[in-house]
């Protein structure tokens, strides 16, 4: 029992020192620490929240979306394009670093479907493998559209040649080439893909808290259980004894 609460409590403890640094927004380019912090304080209700707010993926596609989506996952999100300019405007009067704004109602052109390519050497169009809650769920689809995930560079760079101007590829561990020829890659470990990391693991907690809490539950009824047959039996004993 012992062993399962000190386990418990080292759980607790290190998501609540995640949930800190997110909430903290510490991990976050400092020039979106400083847009929050403003907005929260003159903003009048215009942050909806920052665009990785919105999104899970899973570990082994963190690196890829995190080079599509780049900064733009620490998207500023507002309900329309007018409180988008509003909120420009603010940050240009206090003359404070550049972010990315996005507008749930505010990206246009094209569909938010996917091209259909069928190809063996793709492993499937990165959308399919995130998962995004609803009231982003129509401009996130636009940001990842016709973006497909390959299992390394040159399988990407084969895809992109069969399939000039249709798609963009990305590997799993973060290069990217564009449907419109340009290229970018280096380390997948970016401050974006940490940041998808640090989200992951506070969600794994959460469930590994739950798990370990309803197994802690259950030892608990079994030892209190056991505590009244024992002083059920006891009493037995003693009246037994006294009936001699």
């Amino acid at each position: 029992r012992l062993a399962l609460r000190d386990d418990l409590q080292s759980k607790i403890s290190r998501r609540a020192s995640l949930q800190e640094v997110m909430d903290g927004l510490e991990s976050h380019d400092h020039s979106v620490r400083e847009a929050v912090e403003l907005v929260e304080q003159e903003g009048g209700g215009l942050l909806e929240g920052l665009l990785i707010d919105y999104i899970e993926c899973p570990e082994p596609y963190e690196k890829a979306l995190a080079a599509v989506l780049n900064d733009r996952l620490q998207a500023l999100i507002v309900k329309n394009r007018k409180s988008g300019l509003k909120l420009l405007g603010l940050l240009k009067e206090r003359d404070m670093g550049q972010v990315t704004v996005l507008a749930k109602n505010g990206l246009k052109g094209g569909e938010a479907e996917d091209s259909i390519i069928s190809d063996p050497a793709i492993i499937g169009p990165l959308s399919e493998f995130i998962e995004v809650h609803k009231d982003a769920r129509e401009f996130t689809a636009r940001l990842l559209s016709g973006v497909y995930i390959a299992k390394d560079i040159k399988l990407a760079e084969k895809l992109w040649h069969a399939h000039k101007s249709e798609a963009a590829f990305v590997t799993l561990d973060g290069q990217l080439l564009e449907a419109n020829g340009v290229m970018r890659g280096g380390r997948g470990t970016s401050a974006e893909a940490h940041l998808l990391g640090q989200k992951r693991q506070i969600r794994e907690l959460g469930a590994e808290i739950e798990d370990v809490s309803k197994k802690r539950d259950e030892l608990d009824e079994k030892f209190e259980a056991l505590k009244d047959e024992l002083n059920l039996r006891r009493e037995a004993g003693e009246s037994a004894r006294l009936e001699a």
